[in-house]
């Protein structure tokens, strides 16, 4: 597992942009697999909070 505190800025927006793209992509393909994107949701979740820890 990443640890998020240790990700730049950036990287964290990053790995956000690439949790929502392969949320989209997987759902797109037509039997999305709950639990892949529930992964997916998580690590973009995660993302978010640390980013809104940091702007604090």
């Amino acid at each position: 597992m990443i640890d998020l505190k240790n990700l730049s800025a950036e990287q964290l927006r990053e790995l956000g942009r690439d949790a929502a793209y392969r949320i989209g992509t997987h759902t797109a393909a037509g039997y999305p697999i709950e639990s892949y994107i529930n992964q997916q949701q998580e690590i973009l979740r995660n993302v978010r909070a640390e980013l809104e820890r940091r702007s604090k």
